[in-house]
Parts: structure tokens; C-alpha cells; sequence
């Protein structure tokens, strides 16, 4: 496997991912039945290139997978989301989380917008919808924020002055609160 030189590696939900060669192409391996590697839900037991996925710097996994290209242009693909092919979501991105059900980006001008399932209220709009939605919706009262991270239950925000903002479901504690109270 020469050919094989991985600028960069993750794992997601029973997949395996990496960024190779001279166009930066993602790769994928392990299970497909999220659609994690395409349409196709079989597994791939060797890496398979990632549809559309070249020249891509930054990428995480879940059930649901997110890349940013050099580009800065968010994409998505698999789990919770209506597509098992990579699809462009944003421009502008600087940073990104996936889970299990859904792929919160950041833009640079620091609003957090995410595509997915609102189950649990996790996209942060004051609603829950259990339908899969393709068409990135905004977290409400989020302008500064660095960082997210996703779980598929709960979104937590860092922002740029170093506070934590949590939406989501707190059953078991995802939020931080203590007890069972969630917020959306």
C-alpha cells in the first residue's frame, strides 16, 4: 500500500477514515451501513475513496460524517442526515463536529449551523423535529462561537470568550446541569 499515505486519520461510529495522497482525498473503511461511504451499505474491508471528497483538509465522523474542503465549503453525508452521498452543506466554514445524527458546522463569522435530526432539541433553534433535515438551520443566539462538539443527544458550543453554551437533551447529564432538565 504505497499508494497509502494518510495526512490524517479518525474513527467514526464502525468506520475508519483518512486524507491521502497529493489531492487530499478521504478515504473510507469498516461498516457501511449508515452510508458512510456512499450508497452502497456494504462494508468496505479496504480503504474506498469518498465520493467528491478531494482536496479535503479536515473531516469528522460519527454515523454522519463532515469535511471541510480547502475551499472552506462544508459537506455531509450518512447517518441521520437524507443523503449517503457527500453533498455541499456550507461555505465559509472553519470548523466542524459530526455524531451520530447530525453535522453542526461553524462558519467564520462565528454562527454555528447544523444539518440532521432535532430530536432532542441538539440543533439549538427552541424546536424539536424528529425529521432529517438537508438544509442547514442556524443556532439561535450563537455569533462568537470556536468549537462545537455533538454527541447526537446534545450540542456544546464553545465560544470565543471561553464560555460553554449546551443545547440538547440532559437525561444523562449531556448538558452539565445536573438532574434531567433539557434545553432547546
Amino acid at each position: 500500500r504505497l499508494w497509502y499515505q494518510p495526512t490524517n486519520y479518525g474513527v467514526g461510529s464502525y468506520s475508519a477514515f483518512s486524507i491521502c495522497d497529493d489531492s487530499f482525498q478521504l478515504y473510507g473503511w469498516g461498516s457501511g451501513q449508515n452510508g458512510q461511504f456512499g450508497p452502497s451499505s456494504a462494508p468496505a474491508l479496504l480503504p474506498v475513496q469518498i465520493q467528491n471528497m478531494s482536496n479535503t483538509k479536515y473531516f469528522s465522523a460519527g454515523y454522519s460524517i463532515g469535511s471541510i474542503k480547502f475551499d472552506n465549503t462544508g459537506w455531509a453525508w450518512g447517518g441521520g442526515l437524507p443523503t449517503s452521498t457527500p453533498v455541499q452543506i456550507l461555505s465559509d466554514v472553519k470548523f466542524l463536529d459530526a455524531s451520530s445524527t447530525n453535522v453542526s458546522f461553524i462558519k467564520n463569522n462565528g454562527t454555528v449551523w447544523t444539518v440532521g435530526t432535532n430530536t432532542n432539541g441538539q440543533i439549538g433553534n427552541g424546536t424539536t423535529d424528529p425529521n432529517s433535515v438537508s438544509t442547514p438551520i442556524q443556532m439561535l443566539n450563537i455569533n462568537n462561537a470556536v468549537r462545537v462538539s455533538s454527541n447526537g443527544f446534545a450540542t456544546i458550543v464553545l465560544l470565543s470568550d471561553s464560555t460553554l453554551m449546551a443545547v440538547g437533551k440532559n437525561s444523562q447529564g449531556y448538558l452539565g446541569l445536573g438532574g434531567s432538565i433539557s434545553s432547546t
